[in-house]
């Protein structure tokens, strides 16, 4: 139980940091998870467009 209660504690002080960090930088946060999203959606489109060239 000792392990399990120490992991709890690290995963919330993890979380805490995260949101602390999302909390300090949003715009910088928000920008890379679009950034992130649309070099994620390019790959998507060239995949698709190679399979459709395939078949």
């Amino acid at each position: 139980t000792v392990i399990f209660v120490t992991g709890f504690m690290s995963v919330l002080l993890g979380v805490n940091n995260i949101s602390r960090q999302a909390i300090l930088y949003p715009s910088r946060t928000l920008l890379s998870l679009y950034i992130n999203m649309l070099l994620m959606l390019r790959e998507h489109r060239n995949f698709s467009n190679e399979k459709c060239q395939f078949y």
